[in-house]
């Protein structure tokens, strides 16, 4: 089998890190990866560490020039260096400011749940829980801290709701909203290339559309048959045919043209009715007052 070619981690930066316990056990990762794949354990000691210290970067190199070594610890030995750091930045470990930054940490505003999942999973491992609750002390943060309403909304209807079950609606629901936001935009997309297409059609056939629209008939209720039915008088069910109350063509009894001519006849019909009852009177007192309705002479 050929070698594999493998770069060397990076230096470890912890001059400046806030979380140098996180940004040391990670390093630690990947240079236990690195010397597997480079089959380093087969070297010799003083090889091995001297790798580790060219590798480890100058930050941390000033580190390990501070180490005091007890009696019986080897400070040629590389576990022995390794363990030295291990004792360095666990003694920086604040258990109550761990779980503290645990707690507040929420889902931030673009980013994947896959990330925060992460984020939140990694940081549990500084808090020191006990085994038997870090899953649902990861649940629990994971349901206060995703910022997604609707998500959060189905895991409180789940009565027992475990790590697994939290996780696997969490990625539904991030991935349903980012194919319904795909599908948004891509028909947002077509009607947008439709309306440019409506824009930059010849003008004739825009005047001509909007001329054909006008001349449909719309449709509304009829004044002379109160039916409804288009704008037409051909359409219309009284064209031609007469009134049987005023007997004028044109319309129905009810209509609102009958109705108006109907309450002119009223006017006229209660003007007469006055104008009788007025005359009777009115000779009657010509009577009483000796003066003849047709002449000026008396009667007596």
């Amino acid at each position: 089998l050929s070698r594999v070619q493998v770069k060397s981690p990076g230096p470890l930066e912890v001059s400046e890190s806030q979380h140098a316990t996180k940004t040391w056990k990670l390093w630690k990762q990947m240079w236990g990866n690195y010397a597997i794949v480079t089959n380093l354990d087969s070297q010799r000691e003083e090889y091995r560490k001297a790798v580790f210290l060219c590798t480890i970067g100058q930050s941390a190199l000033e580190i390990y020039n501070s180490f005091q070594y007890a009696d019986g610890e080897d400070p040629d030995n590389l576990d022995t260096i390794i363990a030295k750091y291990d004792e360095h930045f666990t003694g920086e470990i604040n258990e109550t400011y761990e779980r503290f930054q645990f707690n507040k940490r929420v889902q931030q505003a673009g980013e994947t749940f896959e990330s925060y999942l992460t984020e939140v999973r990694n940081m549990a491992k500084t808090c020191n829980f006990c085994k038997c609750m870090v899953d649902s002390l990861i649940r629990d943060q994971l349901v206060l801290g995703i910022r997604d309403d609707s998500a959060r909304t189905r895991l409180l209807q789940e009565r027992k709701l475990d790590l697994k079950r939290c996780i696997d609606i969490c990625r539904s629901t991030e991935s349903a909203i980012n194919q319904l936001g795909a599908i948004t935009e891509q028909q947002t997309s077509v009607y947008k290339v439709e309306k440019a297409k409506e824009r930059f059609r010849p003008r004739e056939n825009r005047q001509k559309s909007q001329r054909d629209y006008r001349r449909e008939p719309r449709e509304a209720k009829c004044k002379f048959c109160t039916t409804v039915h288009p704008f037409k008088k051909e359409l219309c069910p009284a064209w031609g045919k007469r009134c049987n109350v005023c007997g004028e063509k044109n319309h129905w009894r009810g209509s609102v043209v009958c109705e108006r001519k109907e309450k002119a006849h009223a006017v006229d019909h209660d003007n007469d009715e006055q104008d009788s009852d007025f005359e009777p009177i009115y000779t009657l007192n010509h009577y009483v007052n000796g003066v003849d309705a047709d002449s000026s002479n008396s009667i007596v």
